[in-house]
C-alpha cells in the first residue's frame, strides 16, 4: 500500500513537468535564416537554439523573469559553435491560434548586456517557421514584418 501511494505522488509531482516539456516542444531546436549571416545584432541572429535546459548556455542567473523554462543560444552565423549571446528564457503565455499556429509570449535575460526582454513568437501550423518579434519596452501583439523588430527563421533539421 506505501509503494502504491509513493508512486501515486510521484506520478502527480513530476506530471506537470512532463506535460509542460511535450507543450513547447514546438520552440525547442535549432532555427536559422542564413540571410542574416554575419549580422552581428541580436535581431537578426543567423542561428537560434531554444533548449528546455536553463543552463544549457551559461549559468542560470536568477533574474526577474520568473520561473526559467529553458535557455537560448544565439549565433551570428548558421555555422558557428560558439554563441554571440545567451539567454534564459520563461514563458510568459502559450496559446494556439485559429489556423493551428502556436503563440509565445516570452520573457528573457541577456547574459551579455545583463538586459530584460520579451518576445513574441509564431510557430507556424506546420512547425517549420518560426516568426519572432522583439518588444523591448513595446508591448507588441502581432507580428509585423515590416517592423525592424521583426526576425523569421527556418527548423534545421
Amino acid at each position: 500500500m506505501k509503494f502504491i501511494s509513493t508512486l501515486l505522488l510521484l506520478t502527480v509531482l513530476l506530471l506537470p513537468a512532463v506535460v509542460f516539456s511535450e507543450e513547447v516542444q514546438e520552440l525547442w531546436g535549432t532555427w536559422i535564416n542564413t540571410d542574416y549571416d554575419g549580422i552581428e545584432y541580436l535581431t537578426a541572429s543567423a542561428k537560434i537554439v531554444f533548449d528546455s535546459d536553463p543552463n544549457a548556455f551559461g549559468k542560470n542567473l536568477k533574474s526577474d523573469i520568473g520561473e526559467p523554462h529553458g535557455s537560448i543560444g544565439w549565433y551570428y552565423n548558421t555555422p558557428d559553435t560558439k554563441t554571440g549571446h545567451e539567454s534564459t528564457f520563461a514563458i510568459d503565455k502559450k496559446w494556439t491560434d485559429s489556423e493551428g499556429s502556436v503563440w509565445y509570449k516570452i520573457n528573457y535575460y541577456d547574459y551579455k548586456f545583463y538586459t530584460i526582454d520579451k518576445l513574441l513568437i509564431r510557430i507556424s501550423n506546420t512547425g517549420s517557421i518560426m516568426e519572432m518579434m522583439f518588444c523591448g519596452l513595446q508591448r507588441h501583439s502581432v507580428i509585423n514584418p515590416n517592423s525592424r523588430d521583426y526576425s523569421i527563421f527556418y527548423r534545421q533539421e
